[in-house]
């Protein structure tokens, strides 16, 4: 058979929630107060009071079009309705169970009740009738899905710089350390010079924040018994955090430096970068993290090539990764 246009045309769509309200008859006046706030905020509230006509069949209108055509099912909970049947007896876990496949299940205790045993593992909303704001509004928020819970803000400058495994403290010494190298070439800093780029820090904490530093191989220090310290960038601080902080692509400059050495048999830090088009510190520590992990052979001296490399040349090791 061909369909016809009305065959076609779009099912209603269902504008508001509705919500069938169970309660005892002795807290109908204050349940209609409550369906008549939840009416006027747009929600379809089910109250027999107002659906059930004389000559009605009172079963099969409440499960007909109340509970079976409900979005949420909403047991007001007083020292009355907890001693009916309806509560004491036939609301058990099954009966729950198959309420909750179509519908939320909700409850409010507006007076000094046991709530029955079945509702206990279940949120329930205590809602005081004489005075009930708040609570409506978080009752209003469950029927339509929403949180109440504030709007998420920005995340603090200070936390954003938070390093993960370090203190903010010491994930502000890193920053300025490798930023540091960044801008000036990587040599010994001095503690007091360094310190003074960090607003409010203590030589203590200085002291402490590069220790931690050194002891994860990040920085090479050079105590003195006065308290001050002179410090260096390593190749791991390099390879560990120079992505992160700095925006270096490590790993392909590695792959670069390694196959130019390779291709070249030996050279020295100018050649590097010349050939490369890599800027001084980054050759510097691009060689000294392919050294680390055994790649390369390098020769350094006082002045003369960048970084001091006056010969570099691969490791039988190097010669295969650069091949591979």
């Amino acid at each position: 058979m061909t369909p016809t246009t009305n065959d076609l045309s779009p099912r209603p769509q269902k504008v508001s929630p509705r919500v069938f309200l169970s309660h005892a008859s002795e807290d109908k006046p204050f349940v209609l107060e409550v369906a008549r706030r939840l009416r006027k905020d747009g929600i379809d509230a089910w109250v027999d009071k107002w659906e059930i006509a004389v000559g009605d069949s009172l079963v099969e209108r409440i499960f007909s079009e109340g509970i079976g055509t409900c979005d949420a099912f909403l047991i007001v909970l007083s020292a009355t309705s907890v001693a009916k049947p309806w509560v004491r007896e036939e609301l058990n876990s099954a009966v729950v169970e198959a309420i909750e496949r179509s519908a939320k299940l909700l409850a409010i205790k507006i007076d000094d009740c046991d709530v029955p045993v079945v509702l206990k593992s279940r949120k329930w909303l205590p809602l005081d009738p004489s005075s009930y704001e708040a609570e409506y509004a978080e009752l209003l928020g469950a029927i339509l899905g929403q949180q109440n819970k504030p709007p998420l803000g920005k995340i603090p400058d200070v936390a954003l710089q938070q390093i993960r495994g370090y203190s903010i403290e010491e994930s502000r010494v890193l920053r300025l350390f490798m930023e540091s190298v960044s801008k000036y070439g990587n040599g010994w800093f001095d503690s007091e010079a360094f310190r003074a780029g960090i607003p409010g820090i203590t030589p203590e904490g200085l002291h402490d924040a590069m220790a931690m530093l050194e002891s994860d191989g990040l920085a090479d220090v050079k105590w003195s018994l006065g308290g001050g310290f002179l410090f260096m960038l390593t190749a791991r601080a390099w390879i560990d955090h120079g992505p992160a902080i700095l925006g270096v692509n490590v790993e392909n400059e590695l792959r670069i430096l390694l196959a130019q050495v390779a291709s070249e048999g030996t050279c020295d830090g100018d050649t590097l970068m010349e050939k490369t088009g890599l800027e001084a510190l980054h050759v510097t520590m691009g060689v000294s993290c392919l050294e680390r992990y055994g790649y390369l052979h390098v020769i350094r001296t006082l002045g003369g090539p960048v970084g001091g490399m006056y010969s570099i040349e691969c490791t039988p090791s190097g010669r295969r990764a650069a091949r591979g």
